[in-house]
């Protein structure tokens, strides 16, 4: 049988994915990480969504090519919608930006904090942060991953009471600040350098003072976070 490796980005999501699953893959494009799960025998079902019927009937050649399609259930559908919850316990986003991902959970708000959710924003991720919070979920492990020259953030988010997040914990978890991630420190920068363009600019339009203020007490914690890795 041929044999899948997934990228590095990919792996991460994988491996906070508990053995024993009934997984929604939202947004699956090739359908990767079903036919991984499958053939590495994590989950006896996986279901694989897309919006997009190209990418689903890809998906669908490719678990064929696998030997997986049998176990892996392909639905047309935009985001959770058409999806029975209770054929699942776990969530899969990544991939995708955080406003996305909030719009897709939002759609499903009905089932909140029934499921566990593995997600990999591509951006927005303060706000993400404060939608899970809102929304009853505490950020149960955090990780950082290298792939293809870029870092990546992998989270996994479950049903919980915990502190709300303070304006640089929007960018910078308490969970992932905690973990000891070699990846951290770049991680810091990368967030500092990315806010404070983002407040020289609203600096500039002289608007939005509210935005303003958030985004200097978020780089000053980041780099209150920054000083404390050093010692």
């Amino acid at each position: 049988m041929k044999r899948l490796n997934l990228s590095k980005r990919l792996m991460a999501v994988a491996e906070y994915i508990e053995h024993g699953s009934r997984v929604a893959d939202i947004g699956t494009d090739h359908g990767y990480l079903p036919v991984w799960l499958i053939q590495n025998n994590v989950c006896d079902y996986v279901i694989a969504a897309d919006i997009g019927e190209g990418p689903l009937n890809q998906a669908k050649r490719f678990a064929a090519e696998y030997l997986a399609e049998e176990r892996i259930t392909f639905v047309l559908t935009d985001g959770l919608s058409g999806i029975q919850a209770e054929l699942i316990d776990a969530i899969v986003l990544a991939g995708m930006g955080g406003e996305t991902i909030i719009n897709i959970l939002n759609a499903f708000a009905s089932h909140a904090g029934e499921h566990k959710l593995i997600i990999q924003p591509q951006s927005k991720i303060g706000e993400l942060t404060i939608w899970l919070y809102n929304a009853g979920y505490k950020i149960a492990k955090q990780r950082l991953v290298r792939d293809r020259g870029n870092i990546y953030t992998v989270m996994k988010a479950c049903a919980g009471a915990s502190e709300k997040p303070d304006d640089a914990e929007m960018y910078i978890s308490r969970t992932l600040y905690e973990s000891g991630d070699p990846l951290l420190a770049g991680y810091i920068d990368l967030n500092i350098s990315k806010l404070t363009r983002a407040l020289e600019g609203i600096s500039k339009a002289g608007r939005d003072r509210e935005r303003q203020a958030h985004l200097n007490a978020a780089v000053r914690g980041l780099n209150k976070m920054k000083e404390g890795l050093v010692k």
